[in-house]
């Protein structure tokens, strides 16, 4: 008999257990919540269900599989990102990360006239390596800072013409190689987006090779003259 008992006393025990855990899983609380991310705190509705977290930040994002925590009426959320696909108030459409609201990571922007760029952003920004679409039809592929082309690149024009070298916050600097056809193309030091320094050219099918400034050739230099 006591047998029995202690089989009957285990098996509703565990029952309990087992209604229990059913009971905490499928509870629903739904409720104002504190959010603090980043430092930052700001009231929303949340909603808990099954164990996944809705906060009202992202269009009701499910915040499963982040890094939270509850403490009392306040959510802690540590490095939130996800991908997402945002339609812009510019009628740009936007698919890539998103990081804290803004986009960070990788990511590509269809810009409504037509132009597009595919690549790595931060901080809502073009930021790293990328490339760039224009309307106009010219193409950039290279280096990006602060949203402009920076670093090394590539730039192809609709005309079939090129540049490949240097930027600096979207204008020629440093060395590079422009080619406009077999009869025009440099190859030197430019600054400011001009032919600036040692620099080896064919115009108009006659080389010359020396000093440039503000794209005027000023001085013939020898060979010796130039490590490139």
């Amino acid at each position: 008999m006591k047998m029995h008992l202690k089989i009957i006393s285990s098996f509703c025990i565990l029952f309990l257990i087992f209604f229990g855990a059913i009971s905490t899983f499928g509870e629903v609380i739904e409720k104002e919540y504190t959010i603090s991310r980043n430092d930052t705190d700001k009231k929303c509705d949340t909603l808990i269900k099954g164990g996944n977290i809705y906060v009202n930040l992202f269009l009701l994002q499910d915040l499963l599989g982040f890094s939270t925590s509850i403490q009392g009426d306040s959510i802690t959320i540590k490095d939130i990102s996800t991908t997402d696909e945002h339609i812009l108030p510019s009628g740009d459409l936007y698919i890539g990360d998103i990081k804290n609201n803004v986009r960070s990571g990788n990511g590509t922007l269809f810009l409504k006239d037509g132009g597009k760029y595919e690549g790595e952003w931060l901080n809502g920004v073009y930021e790293g390596n990328g490339t760039l679409v224009l309307p106009s039809g010219q193409v950039y592929m290279g280096q990006f800072s602060k949203g402009f082309m920076h670093g090394e690149g590539k730039m192809y024009y609709s005309d079939g013409s090129y540049y490949i070298g240097a930027y600096e916050y979207g204008i020629r600097e440093g060395f590079g190689f422009l080619f406009e056809d077999k009869d025009n193309k440099y190859r030197g030091y430019w600054s400011n987006g001009l032919r600036n320094g040692k620099g080896k050219a064919t115009v108009n099918g006659a080389p010359k090779k020396g000093l440039w400034e503000n794209n005027q050739y000023m001085k013939s230099l020898t060979e010796s003259n130039f490590d490139f």
